[in-house]
């Protein structure tokens, strides 16, 4: 193993150690990291929305792109993950109130920087549209699209629909709570077209056959992180970034990306 992958899991290890035997009693100020340790389980919110995540309705086990990452991480330190159920829109609120601990594939911008904090980035894509009309799909500004004559769908709080709608804020706007939701306003021709990241978008053409991806200029780029309680030790986001990192290098979290987030070109 290369010097730079054992000194960092021997970090993750030395560090879980430490805070192992220092979070065996609980006491006031035992730190996030100390009790998630101690407990053995991390809470994560998650929210149905392929390929991020993927609920299986009959077993209710969670699969995609944050609890394979999540998984992977915390299965290194000997760690459980718990799934929260809740939505884009509510999630900094559910960080806040102690409802779980960590949200991923959450895209990082100042406002929520503001009362969260972010790991660094576990992936960055490109977002934009899919439509069936034909004129919006030889769209190529967004200027173009900004008129109440657009109308789009998108997912309240998604980074996409925060992205887009400051380049769009003419159009007429319907705001889901979930990607089905979104797909279905444009199934039902209520809406022209959906905006969303690039693998979300691919999704819908690949399950229903039809429909274009309109990437307009200029391209916005967004990243996926993983969000957490602002604290003032900062130990857990430390902890995150140095598994993230690892993991990275290892190739880990390639190998989920790729799996899940794979679009046709």
């Amino acid at each position: 193993m290369p010097i730079q992958r054992r000194h960092l899991l021997g970090l993750i290890f030395a560090f879980s150690a430490v805070l192992t035997t220092a979070g065996a009693a609980q006491s006031p100020s035992e730190t996030e990291l100390q009790r998630i340790i101690r407990t053995k389980t991390v809470r994560v919110g998650a929210v149905e929305a392929s390929p991020w995540y993927i609920r299986d309705l009959k077993t209710d086990k969670w699969t995609g792109v944050v609890p394979e990452q999540v998984e992977l991480l915390f299965s290194s330190v000997g760690v459980a993950v718990e799934y929260v159920p809740t939505q884009w829109g509510t999630a900094v609120a559910g960080l806040q109130s102690d409802k779980f601990d960590l949200m991923g594939a959450y895209v990082a911008n100042p406002q929520r920087a503001l009362v969260v904090d972010f790991t660094s980035s576990t992936y960055d894509g490109r977002n934009g549209l899919v439509t069936l009309n034909p004129e919006i799909a030889r769209a190529t500004e967004w200027s173009s699209l900004n008129k109440p004559s657009t109308k789009v769908a998108g997912v309240d709080g998604a980074g996409a629909t925060v992205a887009i709608q400051r380049l769009l804020p003419e159009a007429t706007w319907t705001v889901v709570q979930a990607n089905d939701a979104m797909m279905l306003e444009l199934d039902s021709g209520r809406v022209d077209t959906i905006a969303s990241n690039e693998p979300t978008l691919q999704s819908y053409i690949d399950t229903r056959k039809r429909g274009t991806m309109v990437m307009p200029s200029p391209l916005i780029i967004t990243g996926a992180n993983m969000a957490v309680r602002k604290t003032p030790d900062k130990d857990f986001l430390t902890w995150l970034n140095t598994a993230l990192e690892y993991f990275r290098r290892t190739g880990a979290l390639q190998t989920i990306g790729d799996k899940y987030l794979a679009v046709k070109r």
